[in-house]
């Protein structure tokens, strides 16, 4: 008798109605906004990075499928809406404060601040963004124009937020170019500032939670009501009407 037990109600199981076995999918959410802001440095202590043995880098490297910054206006909204990927104005930058220290320091150089707005999703499905930062004149090398600092930043989330960096840093120099990777990944927590290590770079991240504002709620539309005209009072009946005596004889 046990035995048949299982079998039974394996049997009901299938014979249960689909819902019923298994939770309905709702529609997916929408993936929640981050407010990211970065700032990278550049280590000028002596020897720093001559400890290393650095591979052979290509100097050129094809960048695909990245997404570069929208810098074609300046309002970060648009019809109430956030726009994704576009650079936020200096004063809204948190980091201002570390950049200026850094500017004032013998021990560290600045080289590029940003701060920004975008979805995020899973990191599996993460879209990389590129950035890039031109060298100065008086660091070409020749007809060397490439930039002095690019590559990429990948962001997503799953139970924590996740960043993954894969930058060039290049030096420009009488000996001609030298080209520094840096590839790292960290797992990071909203509100927190977190540090990228590299012998001759170095990787300030925060991340804020950002809620869209509500948009604003569209006026009523007024109705147009016609002023009924006023009612004529009958006269009683039997009555007859006031008249005006002429004064004509």
């Amino acid at each position: 008798m046990n035995k048949l037990i299982p079998a039974l109600f394996l049997g009901l199981l299938i014979t249960l109605p689909y819902p019923l076995l298994a939770d309905q999918h709702e529609p997916a959410a929408e993936p929640p906004w981050y407010e990211f802001e970065v700032l990278i440095f550049q280590r000028l202590n002596k020897g720093a990075g001559s400890t290393e043995l650095w591979p052979l880098e290509d100097e050129i490297r094809e960048w695909q499928d990245v997404i570069p910054f929208d810098t074609r206006g300046k309002s970060t909204m648009r019809d109430d809406k956030p726009i994704p990927y576009r650079p936020l104005p200096a004063a809204e930058r948190r980091l201002n404060d570390i950049w200026t220290r850094f500017r004032n320091s013998r021990n560290y150089r600045p080289l590029y601040h940003v701060a920004w707005r975008q979805q995020v999703v899973n990191p599996d499905d993460a879209q990389a963004i590129y950035i890039s930062l031109l060298p100065k004149d008086e660091e070409v090398s020749g007809m060397m124009t490439l930039p002095k600092l690019e590559g990429t930043l990948k962001l997503g989330v799953k139970r924590y937020l996740h960043i993954s960096a894969d930058l060039l840093f290049r030096q420009f120099s009488d000996e001609g170019l030298t080209t520094y990777p840096m590839q790292a990944q960290r797992r990071m927590r909203s509100g927190k500032l977190h540090y990228l290590d590299h012998p001759l770079l170095g990787v300030l991240i925060q991340a804020e939670k950002y809620v869209p504002p509500e948009p604003e709620p569209e006026p009523e539309p007024i109705l147009e009501t016609e002023t009924p005209e006023p009612a004529q009072t009958p006269s009683p009946e039997g009555s007859v009407p006031a008249v005006t005596p002429s004064t004509q004889r």
